[in-house]
This record gives C-alpha cells, sequence and structure tokens, in this order.
C-alpha cells in the first residue's frame, strides 16, 4: 500500500518540476514523438558536433511530428519510462535496459571506449609500456596491490564487456562512483584532471573537447565499436511511431555522405569495418 502511495506522489512532483514537457505531456498526441536530448547534443554548445549532426538528420527525414525537450539525464530516464511516445538518443543497447525501454535499430557507431589518463604522468608512462607487450587489461589494472583509481558514472553502460568486468570489481575501493548529475557527457574529465582520479572510460573524440592533456589507451575489455541508439518508451503508442524512426535511419543509411557522418570517429583504416559491424546489428530484433 506504501508503494501505491509514492510512486504517484513521486511523478508528479518529478513532472512539476521538468519544465514544458511536464506541463503539456497531457496534449500531446500519440502519434508525436518526443526526443529528450539528455546529452545536449541540439544545444548551441553541441551543434557543431557530428553527434549533433546525425541526430538532426535523421529528425528532419521523420514521417511523423516530434518535439525536443532538454531534460537531465536523471529526470529523463523516468521520464521516458512514464510518457507514452519518448525517446533518448545516444544509448548503448543492454540487456537491463531492454526491461525498460523500447530501442530503436543503432544509427552511428563510435570507436571503442579508451582508458583515459593524464598525459605525462607515471601511470601514462606505465600504460605506454604494457601496450608494447600487449593490450592493456583493465581488470589487471584494478587488481594491483596499490591500483590506480577508475571513475564511473551510475545509469551509465560502458558496453557489455566492461560492464560485466566492473560488476565482477565493484566491490573494489579502486572503483569511485559517481551519481551523473547534469548533460555533460563527460562529467568526470575534471576530476581527472584535478588528480582526484587516475582514470576514466571514454570516447577519445568526446575527452578531447575537453582537453589536450590526455593518454588515451584501447583496452582489452571493452567491443570493437559502439553503437548508439534511441532507447524509447515501453509502450504500445511508442510500438507504432518506432518504425517510423527505424525508417529514417535506415534510408539514411544508404546515403554514403550520411554514411561518412555516422562512422565520423571511427579511424580510417577501421570505417568498412565498423559499417559492416553497424548494418548486421540492423538487422538483428
Amino acid at each position: 500500500m506504501l508503494r501505491r502511495c509514492i510512486y504517484p506522489m513521486l511523478w508528479l512532483y518529478i513532472l512539476s518540476n521538468s519544465g514544458p514537457l511536464a506541463a503539456h505531456a497531457d496534449d500531446k498526441p500519440a502519434d508525436t514523438l518526443v526526443i529528450i536530448d539528455v546529452v545536449d547534443w541540439l544545444s548551441p554548445a553541441h551543434q557543431a558536433t557530428h553527434q549533433a549532426s546525425v541526430l538532426q538528420k535523421i529528425l528532419a527525414n521523420l514521417t511523423i511530428p516530434h518535439q525536443i525537450q532538454q531534460i537531465t539525464r536523471n529526470r529523463a530516464r523516468m521520464l521516458v519510462r512514464e510518457h507514452p511516445t519518448a525517446c533518448m538518443p545516444w544509448l548503448l543497447k543492454t540487456p537491463e535496459r531492454l526491461q525498460d525501454f523500447q530501442f530503436s535499430v543503432p544509427y552511428m557507431a563510435e570507436n571503442a571506449l579508451q582508458l583515459v589518463v593524464r598525459d605525462n604522468t607515471p601511470l601514462a608512462q606505465t600504460l605506454h609500456q604494457q601496450r608494447q607487450a600487449g593490450p592493456v587489461r583493465l581488470g589487471e589494472l584494478l587488481l594491483q596491490r596499490r591500483p590506480p583509481i577508475l571513475g564511473i558514472e551510475t545509469n551509465r553502460s560502458y558496453g557489455q564487456k566492461t560492464d560485466q568486468l566492473l560488476s565482477e570489481l565493484q566491490h573494489l575501493p579502486a572503483i569511485y562512483t559517481r551519481t551523473s548529475s547534469s548533460n555533460n557527457p563527460a562529467e568526470l574529465i575534471p576530476m581527472l584532471q584535478r588528480g582526484f582520479l587516475d582514470i576514466i572510460i571514454e570516447y577519445e573524440i568526446v575527452a578531447k573537447e575537453h582537453s589536450n592533456e590526455l593518454a588515451f589507451f584501447p583496452f582489452e575489455e571493452t567491443e570493437a565499436f559502439q553503437l548508439s541508439h534511441f532507447a524509447c518508451s515501453n509502450t504500445e503508442d511508442m510500438a507504432r511511431l518506432l518504425p517510423a524512426l527505424n525508417q529514417s535511419i535506415q534510408m539514411l543509411g544508404q546515403d554514403e555522405e550520411f554514411q561518412q557522418l555516422m562512422l565520423l570517429s571511427i579511424p580510417e583504416h577501421f570505417k568498412q569495418q565498423a559499417l559492416q559491424y553497424l548494418r548486421e546489428a540492423q538487422q538483428k530484433p
């Protein structure tokens, strides 16, 4: 009985503090797709990025009405769970998230996540030496007698391989977990720069937007590429709109110019492999 009372009250509180989406949620017809821009790709600060350009082209190609809302990540996840036709872009598809969301086909490939450390530090030198002998293993780093401090974010997936490793090692004091509090996709970089953390896991193209004094290291416990999806409301109304979103993505995917844009973060010699990886994933249910 207590849970039945608390959750409606919590939802009413969130709606009352969530801006335009909350104010007009009941007025939106069920054929309007609401895009929750949780990383602010469509804000003036990020509109020049390739992630924003890909998103803009997909939305421009939609055959259904859509609206864009910018809400912090923590609120956005609850809103998408409760709203009938809302989607968040730039999320990885995981078994855990499939319990709460429907997913579009993947619309963009990012290069593998990297271990990021401050450049010109003893740790960076050590990792450079390790890389010459073979792939860097994050698990071995964290299990050392005096391990470096790794920073990760709650509610963020780092890909299935890395998520599995972090779950197995979550008891280690060397792993610092921070609750995401903003839409900044690289929220841990200031803590890394100030020396509160020794390592973070991030996309190289994202981290370089914030600092040019970082070193990047591929590591063994991650996928070769990460695929970005729209995570959408798990409702019948959304199930009716999802084919239109998928159609927009797949039609654009046949265009060579769009292919180059959605693979922009991939090194040139891996682009064809990444495109094949993306196309195969788009054919999976």
